[in-house]
């Protein structure tokens, strides 16, 4: 629901469960990412694929 949500606010907006589902070219031509979780996603986990972006599309 929250990703349907997102989607709705943003049609760049992508559903990713770990870093493996990230796609590059998601990253041409942006200038910012946000991230954000359900309740039950765990802290560890966004800060896993923040910290992947941060480091692979800086």
């Amino acid at each position: 629901m929250l990703f349907d949500f997102c989607r709705e606010e943003n049609a760049n907006s992508h559903l990713v469960s770990d870093v493996e589902d990230i796609n590059p070219k998601w990253f041409q031509n942006i200038r910012s990412v946000g991230i954000c979780g359900a309740t039950s996603t765990p802290r560890w986990l966004m800060e896993k694929i923040a910290n992947h972006i941060r480091e692979n599309y800086n």
